[in-house]
């Protein structure tokens, strides 16, 4: 029979295959005693290079300014990683996994004396204090076990901080001040500012009730608490509950900066200015007063001032607001020249029409912005004053979180945006509404009418967010005894800037025996009537 392609193709490969086996049944069986010696012996490619550990690799390193301390920071993640991956051998000389791992041998022979490269750690002298503060700064206790937060308190503290004049009794002054203390077990102490005026003991409940969860817990980890707070609750929000946990959040950064002996704004990136351009209130109740005091805010240092619009104007059209207005900015700007910078806030009193007669009225005056000129939570009527106006407009003061701020942002109403760091979930989530911003070209002007705590958190953000325009301060004129007490480093106004703070933390201090040389004093805020005796916005 004739032989088909078939069966000849068939048979070859068969026969190959016998071939391919007679010369495998030569070679030693995994059971055999060849076999276990040949594994044993050493050869150049049974060595397996294993990249070294991170503790390994910190517990090798100099500090980054080469001080000659062996620094105990851990290095850099980037720079651990990008060294790793130098020091690997070549992908060509990786041996087959099937051979075993062995450790005697340097994973270089023809580099084995030479010193594996240097890794890079904290700067000099963050490696220094790193060293010589011990476990405490190192994010653990003596024990070896994190560190977690041992007490959370509120403190009330009056801080009657009024404008000045017939402004000081229409309104009550600036009320109380809550501060916020987190003790950990480790000896830390963090402090938090959360100020609403006239709520003082709500937002201070607000703070025992989160002291619940928070008592027990690591005290790093700033970011999932927040979560937590807010999230973990079904009514969600809200001035009273985002104030209180406005100041935790500030007091959580202010341990992360002394645990690691820098200013909070090192932890988040690093500054991208030199110096923080400031503005202040001069107050008044007169347009002499007004002017008066501005003159002393420049002696101070201010060159940026804001002020606002008296009493509460009727609902259609107010002329004669429009006009006392127009009067008191003009004498401003004939005061400080064109060289100063002039806010002016509305305080979201207005109507629609009547905040477009104000912004038209103050056209010619060059203002830095126009604050709130309508009520908040009302994108429709921003966008008609926004398309009325050459002014910039701002808002912001009364959001409380990224989503109030959402359609804000994403109707692009206004062209800044004031997120208040004692509002609006503290340093961290003002970070992300500064980062969303951004995106559709917003400037930040955090705002700002309160006391050391908001002052000096809203300073670290200043630093370090690249849409920053201008912080508001309420500094009082002349200095306060409160404030100078509060202060870990003075804040010295020169040219309209002031420096970036260096203090670890953010700068704050506070005494329990401030709370019992001021104490609270409860007050109801100020009752605006309309002229036919209606109520009027505050």
């Amino acid at each position: 029979m004739r032989e088909s392609w078939w069966w000849r193709s068939t048979h070859s490969r068969r026969a190959s295959s016998s071939r391919r086996q007679d010369s495998r049944s030569r070679r030693p069986t995994p059971s055999s005693q060849r076999w276990r010696e040949a594994l044993a012996r050493p050869s150049p490619r049974s060595t397996i290079w294993k990249q070294p550990s991170r503790s390994s690799i910190a517990r090798s390193t100099s500090c980054a300014g080469n001080c000659g301390a062996r620094c105990t920071g851990r290095p850099l993640g980037r720079l651990a990683r990008s060294s790793a991956r130098s020091a690997s051998p070549p992908r060509s000389s990786w041996p087959r996994a099937s051979v075993l791992q062995s450790e005697s041998r340097h994973p270089y022979p023809h580099t084995q004396d030479r010193p594996m490269p240097r890794q890079r750690g904290f700067d000099c002298a963050a490696g220094r204090a790193y060293q010589q503060a011990g476990p405490a700064t190192s994010g653990t206790n003596q024990g070896g076990a994190m560190s977690r937060i041992v007490e959370v308190r509120p403190f009330m503290v009056n801080f009657e901080q009024g404008t000045g004049g017939a402004d000081a009794a229409r309104y009550g002054g600036r009320g109380n001040m809550m501060i916020v203390r987190i003790r950990t077990d480790d000896g830390l102490e963090g402090f938090g500012e959360g100020t609403l005026p006239h709520k003082t003991r709500a937002v201070a409940g607000a703070v025992e009730d989160f002291a619940e969860y928070l008592v027990g817990q690591d005290d790093t980890l700033i970011e999932r608490h927040w979560q937590v707070l807010y999230r973990n609750s079904f009514q969600r929000g809200g001035v009273i509950l985002m104030t209180a946990q406005s100041a935790i959040d500030q007091a959580l950064w202010d341990i992360a900066g002394k645990r690691f002996g820098v200013p909070v704004w090192r932890l988040m990136g690093g500054a991208v200015r030199d110096r923080i351009l400031l503005y202040t209130h001069p107050g008044g109740a007169s347009r002499e007063e007004i002017v008066d005091r501005t003159h002393q805010r420049i002696e101070e240092g201010y060159r940026a001032f804001k002020t606002g619009i008296p009493g509460t104007a009727e609902w259609i059209s107010d002329r004669k607001k429009v006009r006392e207005t127009y009067e008191n900015i003009a004498a401003v700007r004939e005061a400080v020249g064109d060289d100063m910078k002039i806010m002016v806030d509305a305080h979201g009193k207005q109507t629609p029409t009547v905040a477009i007669e104000i912004a038209n009225a103050l056209e010619e005056l060059d203002l830095l912005f126009f604050e709130e000129p309508v009520p908040p939570r009302n994108v429709d009527a921003m966008l008609l004053v926004s398309a009325a106006t050459n002014v910039p407009l701002a808002t912001g003061e009364r959001m409380y979180n990224r989503w109030d701020f959402r359609t804000t942002i994403e109707s692009q109403a206004v062209a800044v945006l004031q997120p208040d760091l004692g509002h609006a979930g503290g340093i961290s989530e003002t970070r992300r509404i500064a980062a969303a911003a951004e995106t559709y070209f917003m400037g930040i002007a955090p705002h700002n009418p309160r006391g050391p705590g908001v002052t000096l958190a809203s300073l670290h953000i200043a630093a370090c967010t690249p849409n920053f325009i201008i912080q508001e301060s309420s500094i009082p004129i002349g200095g306060d005894a409160l404030w100078d007490e509060m202060l870990v480093e003075p804040l010295v106004v020169k040219d309209g800037y002031v420096d970036l703070p260096q203090a670890p933390g953010i700068g704050i201090r506070f005494d329990e025996s401030i709370a019992e040389r001021y104490p609270f004093q409860g007050r109801d805020t100020g009752h605006p009537v309309l002229a036919d005796g209606s109520v009027g916005d505050w």
